[in-house]
């Protein structure tokens, strides 16, 4: 049995594991990391640079009627460690909309003090369209 998992096999696992993940700065809302699948879903939202972009926002990532509700997701998660939404419109590029399901968790903090939280996202129109399909079959 595994008591402690090494950190390399543990980023490598974040990295490529099939979840949309990235971590923000509960301060500033600054993209603090990403992993791959992440960056494709979400093509960072209106961030300038699209894909390419090297700095992203929470912000950019939900119209601004969203604002509200995130930012109170976002205070939720650094006071008691998570946060749940379970239906909220995420940008898929500049002009793009996909109904996602929201995990935030507090993962640490910055060097600096500042709390990090992690945002978790998953595309629930996959799951619609599954249900569609099923629900056609004879």
């Amino acid at each position: 049995m595994i008591d402690v998992l090494d950190d390399t096999l543990s980023f490598s696992t974040l990295s490529n594991v099939s979840s949309a993940i990235a971590i923000f700065d509960a301060t500033d809302q600054s993209m603090y990391w990403r992993n791959a699948f992440f960056r494709r879903l979400t093509w960072f939202g209106s961030a300038n640079g699209g894909k390419n972009a090297t700095e992203v926002s929470l912000w950019e990532l939900f119209d601004e009627r969203d604002f509200e509700p995130v930012r109170n997701l976002l205070a939720i998660a650094v006071e008691h460690g998570r946060a749940y939404d379970f239906l909220r419109r995420v940008r898929r590029g500049p002009n793009g909309y996909f109904p996602a399901e929201l995990n935030f968790y507090k993962v640490g903090t910055t060097p600096e003090g500042n709390p990090l939280v992690c945002l978790e996202v998953a595309d629930i129109s996959l799951y619609k369209s599954y249900d569609e399909i099923e629900s056609m079959r004879v």
